[in-house]
């Protein structure tokens, strides 16, 4: 709906574990806590978003609850992220220290696809 600015901020998450996963009929929530600048920080998904190994095969990805069997989501799980990576209007990713790489898009021009809670801040997108 907002596009992914150009000037997204995503350094806050750099060092942080993934800690926690949620997920629920319409979203899923990736939940982030360190000692790096205290706080947990957090990033609510509504839009789509893969999951890529270090050679970019897929592992996981945003579909319907109907046409999924298992998630594999959890690889993330405990890891930190260590890269950051922003594809304004459509995507930013999120490098993690075992090579996965998530990507989280701005694929609605309707409604919104996701919000970051950085302990400094909120963005919509």
């Amino acid at each position: 709906m907002y596009g992914v600015p150009a000037q997204l901020d995503l350094t806050a998450f750099i060092g942080t574990a993934l800690t926690g996963i949620s997920i629920g009929q319409y979203q899923i929530h990736f939940l982030f806590s360190s000692d790096v600048g205290g706080g947990d920080r957090g990033i609510t998904v509504e839009g789509g978003w893969e999951l890529r190994d270090v050679e970019s095969a897929l592992i996981d990805k945003a579909c319907a609850l109907d046409e999924r069997d298992v998630y594999r989501i959890h690889r993330l799980l405990g890891r930190k992220m260590t890269a950051a990576r922003v594809s304004p209007p459509e995507s930013f990713t999120l490098v993690f220290d075992n090579g996965l790489a998530l990507t989280i898009c701005d694929d609605s021009s309707e409604y919104e696809s996701c919000h970051i809670f950085s302990g400094t801040g909120e963005v919509h997108i």
